[in-house]
Formats: structure tokens, sequence, C-alpha cells
């Protein structure tokens, strides 16, 4: 980077991973710069340099991460709507790029936030992945906690990562709920703790069998932007799932994020949930 000192920059939304990930970069003697954005960063985010931006003008904040010194950028955490057209604001260097971003925010996820890491690296710096920094934090190949997979069915494995693979493929979404070889919910812009909320209830009115175990599935989609998007679960995925009668989680391995890992597996061998790192061929 010309001889640059590395700085990143994290792009901060909701949930534990932008803070983790500044205190791991703090840690290793970086000086995060953050963009946090507006309504969604949590106030943690303050503790370090940076700038709060509505979510219109985070696309646009290159100018200040520039001034900034930042070399390197992180996308983190989670967002709970799309920035609206009608609001885009850019400074006049990056107006051209208004009417690009309108037009991939009538897209998929992954093919938005294929965009945004080319607009950040044609404007000199490099975009990578959260497990760049937090590569303890990686789902290895295997089960992740004291939980047996044993009891798993074969049929129902298959059904859960054929039908989470598919829906990756049309960029809908990265997770699915099956009992025994029944898709019972998809993952689509609500996100996977609304889905497994939504399992929960389908349970108590009795749409689903309230007895019956069910699988949650969720993997990378096959070409995925994985410096953006990376599938990610925590405590809160553990509570959603037993709330929503869940006996095992299958993540792809080596391709999914565990925040705060020590109480995710608590939390999951308390509940008796089963974390599994699963190999999937023609992962990206």
């Amino acid at each position: 980077m010309n001889g640059r000192a590395t700085r990143h920059a994290i792009i901060a939304g909701r949930g534990s991973l932008p803070v983790e990930l500044a205190r791991r970069l703090a840690a290793n003697g970086d000086n995060p710069f953050i963009v946090r954005m507006e309504g969604e960063a949590g106030p943690e985010m303050t503790a370090w340099d940076g700038v709060t931006l509505s979510l219109e003008r985070i696309a646009f904040s290159l100018p200040e991460m520039r001034k900034a010194g930042v070399t390197h950028v992180i996308f983190a955490g989670g967002v709970n709507r799309r920035p609206r057209w009608q609001a885009l604001r850019a400074p006049w260097s990056l107006l051209p790029e208004v009417p690009r971003l309108a037009a991939k925010l009538a897209s998929g996820d992954n093919d938005l936030l294929s965009y945004l890491v080319g607009l950040v690296e044609r404007n000199g710096m490099r975009m990578v992945g959260a497990h760049t920094v937090l590569p303890d934090h990686v789902v290895p190949l295997g089960p992740a906690g004291a939980v047996s997979a044993n009891a798993l069915n074969t049929g129902h494995v298959e059904t859960a990562v054929a039908a989470a693979r598919a829906i990756g493929a049309a960029d809908i979404g990265q997770a699915v709920v099956a009992i025994g070889r029944r898709i019972v919910a998809v993952e689509g812009a609500e996100g996977t703790d609304a889905m497994l909320a939504r399992v929960a209830e389908l349970r108590r009115i009795g749409r689903i069998n309230g007895e019956a175990p069910g699988l949650l599935a969720k993997f990378a989609k096959p070409g995925q932007e994985m410096r953006a998007d990376m599938p990610t679960i925590g405590p809160a995925t553990i509570d959603g799932a037993r709330a929503a009668g869940i006996l095992a989680i299958l993540v792809s391995a080596d391709q999914t994020l565990m925040m705060e890992a020590g109480e995710t597996v608590r939390r999951a061998d308390a509940a008796g949930i089963a974390i599994i790192g699963h190999a999937v061929e023609g992962s990206p």
C-alpha cells in the first residue's frame, strides 16, 4: 500500500462482530477507524476514532477513510434495512456511483456487496474479511461442542443441505430449517434470527409438529463474497434454535464465523443442540 502503515476501517452494523474486531485490531497494535452505521452500530463502537453516518451515506464514506489513512476495510455486523435509493448522498467525486448503487439495491445481497467491495478497491483500499482478523472464530470441520450429532438422520441432513445450497445459489438467503425431509422455513431478507422465531411460532400454533426435532442448516452461498458477508452464528442463534425446537445446527466448515464462541458453545451444550462444521462439495 505504497509504504503506508496498515490501518483498518470497520464499517460497523449491529451485533458483537464489530466490537470483537475492533478489540482484536487494537490488541494487535492497529488503530481501527470506525464508520458507524447510524441506528445500527452499538454505543461500544464510539470507543474508537471514526464517524457516524446514515445508511445512505455509508457506501460513500471513502473520503473520510482515505483522510484517516485507512488501507484495509472490513464490513461487519447486521443491518435492519437497506438504504433508500431516493436518499442516497454522495460527495462530488463519487456522484457517478449513485445510479450504479441505486441499481444494485434492487439486486440480491451478494450482488450488492460485490459492488461495494469493488467500489472500495477501485478507490485504493483493500477489502478484507472479518475472518482474516479473527481466524480463531472460524468454525472448523466437525462438532464444535460436546453434543453428539449421531442422532442426525442422513436424509434429514441431505434435505437441509440441498435446500440451503439452492436458496444460496439464487441469492435468497443462507439458512433453512428442515424437519425430516420437509423444509419448513427458508431465510429471506428478515435474517436467521427472525426465521427461527417464525418456526417457533409455527410450532406454537400447531402448523408444524411440536415434537419432531428440527435441523438448521446455514451455509455460504455458492460464489459468495466472503469478504463482506461470511455466515455468522452466535448466542442469539442458539437461543432462537432452542425456542424453535432445533436438534442440530449445520454450518459450512471453514466458511462460518462463531461469535462469542465460548458462550455460544455453552448455551448449545446446555440446550442439547449440536453445532457441526459440515463440508459441502463445491463450496466457494
